[in-house]
């Protein structure tokens, strides 16, 4: 009393009581204390105290006791007396680990501002007891904030409330240096669009946070790394990767993400929930484990992007869940949940798309390809509502192998081709249509290993008049298993060994169209409206054996069906070894049902005799089609001339002749025969000749081997050959052993005493002894003077073979010579008749010329004589 002071360091007062006069300074009780005892305060206006009173506490009259700290037993007021309990309040307010002086921190109605430490304190009263009643504050929110950002915390106003409260902050620009947003000082907020260049990092640490403010960019040029972080926002403009973004864990929240001009991104266990990501300009997104939902479209790719993603849910994607258009895909173990628009929507694209699940699809499309490239679609569980859950347009190369369509809109191909293998389509039971196929291109559509149940129409093909020039729908080894199996719409189509379980149905409306049924035959119904057309066949296994049992490498064969139906033509069907014929026995209009059950066949195979057979067609054959061969023996040849070795000249007539025979029945006398020369050493060869007896002139100098093929219509082949030389021409075969080529007097024989050599070499290429330039017949010696040089020579040596005439007007003047006075001067007749003298016409170069020559040749033919004497 009268101003005692008891003041305590984590002190405890227990036992007894505490009593005090009307003097109560605010010191009498300080500091940590604990007091347990009852408590009796008097004062006059005001008394004050710390610590925790944990008894009652009685209160004199007109007396305010306030205590910083708690009260937590009864307390007793008299007349006019009032508690009040308040709790202090020590902030310090943090940036990204750093003090923030001037930060504002406001508890209701109580503000502070932090100091230069970064501290800001103050008290909250807690509780008040007063004659009209007592109240409690409870909890309060503390509001923190700096540059406009704010943190919040809840503080439970019966205890005092000591920490540091983080207001953590990224400025706008460009970052400078490698930047850590470490999790106890998350969340950090973004003050304004910011740009991380090339070179530099962004690293959000586990369990750390990111704030992007409305209409904010963050720009990723160099490389951003989050691990099991968190960015969230509201309304953000852009998180924009042009450098390498990779995010494991963690959660994105508050607006798009671009992927750009080559930018790399990667997410790893990431939700991503109303951050839609677009990738654009040749950038690359990889997504695997993750979940996407809550945007208009959570994935989109254009411009030579490139998507992977893998074993990632898809759901409650407003729009689509994802669109590709011109780019690369590569979706694995996607999944498509409720509350997408559409599903997967990819148009110009290539890559492939396998195991999608879209079991709890309840969109549209669950895949929707349009105009793609080399694209693959590999199993998966397809589902939707509206429209078919699985759907191509405008397709060249579908390749879809395996899946399953569940969905009771069934699946729609739309002007598509490509193939088409192993689909199931089972809606569970009544639906209406498992599968429509709408129009045809000038590819092929293939349909293999189709399996529908559950649907009230199988198949149903819708075409226009366009379609008639393109190839038919072709559906093989499938079931289809519906009340009515197929329905045509003026679309032709082909179905192949498959089973049909119910009706076919044909129509058209303005033009005819062909529908076929191979080894397909409905156990149903057929109706059929003109003008279309229903062909029913068989296929057929072509088997070619030879006389042993053996299977035959190659042959072909040619089936014939007679005309049987008036719309139809003669069929003529060519097929190879081990190949399936199509045959139509059957042809079903709307007022004809016609069958024929007869054809005949022709097989030709090289190495064997071919053979005609009849063979049986018609409903329920389909056997394979058998054929034993003969074997076909080759054609003999042989070279009758010339002999082998045998020496010629270029271009002397050279007699060719070929003995060949064939001991097959017919094949003699439809041999082929080919000749051909080829020099030796070579591998190129010229044909000469296709006869089996010919005459050739060899224009070539060289050793040659002369060749003759002879094949006959089974393919056999029968060969023979020989050798010649052909030497250069020489027409007096004096170019021989003695006959030098080179050396001091080339091309004169010194044991003959003469010219000699090939033709262009010799000067006197008859060997008459008159050179070649002064011989009117060079290669001729029964001849050497032609006066009128009419071909035909003056003077035939006698007992001389050649093919030449004489001459019996060897001037050329109408006077036979023994008529003729100079039978080498033109017009001389009669010695009385006028005219010039005798002497003149002597002495006229018609006849001293001839004169001249004589006396030469006379000479050179006597030396000649005399040297071979001697």
């Amino acid at each position: 009393s009268n101003g005692g002071t008891l003041y305590g360091v984590v002190g405890k007062i227990s036992g007894g009581i505490g009593q005090h006069g009307s003097s109560f300074p605010s010191t009498a009780y300080t500091g940590n204390l604990i007091i347990d005892q009852p408590v009796t305060v008097n004062c006059t206006e005001t008394a004050q105290a710390s610590g925790k009173f944990i008894q009652s506490v009685d209160v004199g009259p007109d007396c305010m006791f306030t205590v910083l700290g708690s009260v937590e037993d009864i307390v007793s007021l008299e007349s006019g007396a009032s508690v009040h309990v308040k709790s202090s309040i020590k902030i310090r307010v943090l940036d990204r680990g750093f003090p923030v002086n001037g930060a504002q921190v406001i508890v209701g109605a109580l503000e502070m501002s932090t100091g230069s430490d970064g501290v800001a304190s103050g008290t909250v009263i807690s509780s008040q007891y007063l004659e009209s009643g007592n109240s409690t504050t409870g909890i309060v929110t503390i509001i923190a904030r700096q540059q406009g950002v704010e943190s919040l915390r809840a503080w439970d106003t019966i205890s005092s409330f000591e920490r540091d409260i983080s207001v953590s902050t990224l400025s706008s620009g460009t970052l400078t240096e490698w930047t850590r947003i470490e999790p106890q000082f998350s969340p950090v907020h973004l003050l304004g669009d910011l740009i991380v260049p090339s070179g530099v990092t962004l690293q959000l640490l586990p369990q750390s946070s990111l704030r992007i403010g409305s209409m904010m960019t963050l720009g990723i040029q160099g490389d951003f790394v989050s691990e099991d972080a968190t960015i969230t926002g509201y309304d953000w403009l852009e998180v924009r990767i042009e450098g390498n973004a990779e995010i494991s864990g963690g959660q994105i929240t508050g607006g798009p993400i671009m992927v750009a001009n080559r930018g790399e991104l990667s997410l790893d266990g990431t939700l991503l929930n109303g951050a839609p990501i677009e990738s654009t300009t040749s950038s690359i997104v990889v997504i695997s484990d993750s979940r996407l939902l809550g945007s208009s479209t959570c994935l989109s790719g254009s411009d030579s992007s490139r998507l992977v993603v893998t074993d990632t849910v898809f759901e409650s994607c407003i729009q689509q869940g994802i669109v590709a258009f011109s780019s690369e895909v590569e979706f694995s173990g996607v999944s498509l949940e409720d509350g997408n628009g559409h599903g997967i929507w990819l148009q110009s694209t290539t890559g492939n798309v396998t195991n999608l699940d879209a079991t709890n699809h309840t969109g549209r499309a669950a895949l929707f390809l349009e105009d793609t490239g080399d694209l693959s679609v590999t199993g998966g569980v397809y589902n939707a509502s509206l429209e078919p859950a699985l759907m191509s347009r405008y397709v060249r190369e579908l390749n879809i192998t395996g899946g399953k369509v569940i969905a009771s809109t069934g699946a729609l191909f739309e002007e598509s081709s490509g193939s088409i293998t192993g689909l199931e389509i089972d809606s569970g039971g009544g639906a209406a249509v498992a599968l429509y196929i709408d129009g045809s291109t000038s590819r092929i559509l293939t349909l293999t290993s189709i399996l529908v149940e559950g649907y009230a129409t199988g198949l149903e093909l819708i075409g226009d008049k366009d379609d008639l020039e393109n190839p038919p729908i072709k559906i093989h080894s499938s079931t289809i298993n519906a009340p009515l199996s197929i329905l045509g719409h003026s679309l032709p189509f082909h179905v192949v060994e498959s089973t049909i379980t119910g009706d076919v149905e044909l129509m058209s409306t303005a033009f005819s169209y062909e529908a076929a049924l191979i080894s397909s035959e409905p156990e149903g119904q057929i109706s059929i409206t003109d003008p279309a057309i229903l062909k029913i066949g068989e296929s057929r296994l072509i088997i070619l054996e030879d006389l042993d049992g053996s299977l035959i490498s190659s042959g072909e064969a040619e089936i014939r069906v007679p005309i049987f139906h008036p719309s139809m033509n003669e069929q003529s069907i060519s097929v190879f070894q081990g190949e399936y014929a199509t045959i139509v026995h059957r042809m079903v209009s709307e007022a004809l049902d016609l069958t024929t059950n007869q054809a005949s066949i022709e097989v030709f195979s090289t190495g064997f005799l071919p053979i005609s057979s009849d063979i049986n067609i018609g409903d329920g054959i389909s056997d394979d089609i058998v054929l034993s061969l003969s074997p076909n023996h080759d054609p003999e040849v042989s070279i009758i001339s010339p002999v082998n070795a045998f020496v010629t000249h270029i271009d002397k007539e050279l007699s060719m002749k070929a003995l060949v025979s064939d001991q097959d029945p017919g094949h003699s006398s439809s041999l082929l025969v080919s000749w051909t020369s080829s020099p030796v050493g070579e591998s190129i060869s010229k044909e000469i000749g296709t006869a089996v007896e010919f005459t050739y002139y060899p224009d070539e100098v060289g050793d040659f081997v002369i060749s003759v093929s002879v094949r006959d219509i089974s393919g056999g082949i029968g060969e023979a050959s020989i050798l010649i030389e052909v030497l250069p021409s020489d027409n007096d075969l004096d170019f021989i052993e003695t006959c030098p080529s080179s050396g001091d007097n080339p091309w004169f024989d010194t044991v003959e005493l003469r010219r000699c050599g090939p033709d262009e070499f010799d000067e006197d290429d008859d060997n008459d002894g008159l050179p070649d330039n002064l011989d009117d017949f060079p290669l001729d010696s029964c001849a050497w003077q032609d006066t009128d040089d009419d071909g035909r020579p003056d003077t035939l040596e006698s007992n001389c073979d050649t093919y030449l005439i004489e001459d019996n007007d060897d001037d050329n003047d109408g006077l036979t010579d023994d008529v003729d006075n100079d039978p080498k001067v033109p017009y001389v007749a009669d010695s009385n008749a006028e005219g010039d003298p005798l002497i003149v016409t002597l002495l006229s170069p018609g006849v001293i010329l001839p004169l001249i020559v004589i006396v030469i040749a006379t000479i050179l033919l006597i030396r000649q004589r005399k040297s071979t004497e001697e």
